[in-house]
């Protein structure tokens, strides 16, 4: 099973997979939107494009979209607008719910991203909750962990679907709505990375 965001990174891992099964085994992807993600329209909006192309080209794809929907109630403290703290959690969660026995989760982080601080935290969630849930000899993986993002872009535009992703996390900020506003961090480290390659 991928996580799946419709990001460079996770498109990547994507279309790999997809590729290395020789279109004769069916891959499992998860995305999940949830209130932090100010970008939610717009993510789904490219992993539909993703996945049509790469159905296109022979790939078959079993996707899941789950969104997470808050009820806020007036003792509630409000999560910080912009804060992606949450999101390690709620996709590791989100998805052993989901696996089957000895299948691997796959994610999409590149070298240099902050989740490196944390892996060792993540992959205790990870095997917690695989246990609490009965879940057997399954694993997280990430297989981009040590390509730069510059490297993710130059790949994915060779195989013809970097202009497919998205990265932006706050596109309300744009001039116009849909549009990357430019100036969050996402959004940023791929214009670096693209100056890169």
């Amino acid at each position: 099973m991928i996580l799946f965001s419709g990001g460079a990174d996770s498109t990547l891992v994507l279309h790999r997979i997809s590729a290395w099964s020789g279109h004769t085994h069916r891959v499992r992807t998860l995305s999940i939107t949830y209130h932090q993600i100010g970008a939610g329209k717009e993510q789904r909006a490219a992993r539909r494009a993703i996945l049509a192309q790469l159905r296109r080209r022979g790939a078959q794809i079993d996707a899941v979209e789950v969104s997470i929907v808050d009820e806020p109630t007036k003792s509630d403290v409000p999560f910080e607008e912009g804060s992606n703290s949450l999101q390690p959690a709620l996709w590791i969660t989100q998805a052993v719910l989901r696996l089957r026995n000895n299948e691997i989760l796959y994610t999409g982080h590149v070298r240099g991203d902050d989740f490196w601080h944390a892996r060792y935290d993540a992959h205790e969630l990870f095997r917690s909750e695989c246990a609490a849930m009965g879940k057997t000899d399954c694993k997280m993986e990430h297989p981009l962990e040590w390509s730069s993002k510059a490297e993710v872009l130059k790949e994915l535009h060779a195989v013809g679907l970097l202009d497919l992703t998205w990265t932006c996390e706050f596109p309300e900020n744009a001039q116009r709505r849909g549009k990357p506003c430019g100036k969050c961090r996402p959004c940023e480290v791929r214009r670096a990375a693209l100056r890169r390659y």
